[in-house]
């Protein structure tokens, strides 16, 4: 297994942009802080041809990125998570790209200010997994060619998802996809701002 990871007690800051991208095989990649400062991008290209779960994570309780987030997997399976307490600036947005495994976003906890969001899923049986967050810009969910599952929202008294901009999220080309939005704030009152679902084949 192959790791690459920025664990810092309380500060992390770079002027640069960096670009992690891992050999072939199974790998973890950690950006974990307490407080996180990037005054560039953020590009992490898995390459797994593994048979294992390659892992992204980065939590902090605060955490400013002037450019972009873009994450990618390749052939095997991905996991990558998101978390924060407080507040994730990302003033170039997230741009996610599913590989050809099964793969497993969530994204739990903050206030988010991200700029453009677009997640995209690819080929396997992929889950997607949105918790108490509050998005304040466009959020873009695609998902990809397996039977994938969206999760928005938790019924518990923090987590709720609130989208305070433009929010889309569709089933994509594969069959049998499920779309559970449970507790979520749209940026116009319901019904007007709920998401239509298409092409999930089950909603509830």
């Amino acid at each position: 297994m192959n790791s690459s990871s920025a664990n810092v007690a309380s500060i992390f800051q770079t002027g640069g942009s960096p670009h992690i991208q891992p050999g072939g095989g199974v790998n973890a990649v950690s950006l974990i802080a307490q407080v996180i400062e990037i005054r560039g991008s953020v590009t992490v290209a898995m390459d797994d041809h593994a048979s294992g779960v390659s892992t992204f994570a980065s939590s902090a309780s605060s955490a400013h990125i002037s450019g972009a987030v873009k994450l990618s997997f390749g052939d095997g399976n991905g996991s990558a998570s998101f978390a924060t307490g407080g507040l994730l600036r990302i003033d170039g947005g997230v741009q996610y790209t599913g590989g050809n495994g099964a793969d497993n976003l969530a994204i739990n906890g903050g206030d988010l200010h991200l700029g453009a969001v677009s997640l995209v899923g690819g080929l396997g049986n992929s889950i997607f997994s949105i918790t108490a967050a509050v998005f304040r810009g466009p959020v873009s969910i695609l998902m990809g060619a397996g039977a994938d599952i969206l999760n928005i929202g938790a019924n518990t008294a923090t987590g709720h998802a609130e989208f305070k901009s433009t929010a889309s999220f569709d089933g994509g080309a594969g069959g049998n996809d499920t779309a559970h939005v449970s507790a979520a704030l749209f940026a116009n009152v319901y019904p007007a701002g709920q998401p239509s679902l298409p092409n999930f084949e089950t909603k509830d």
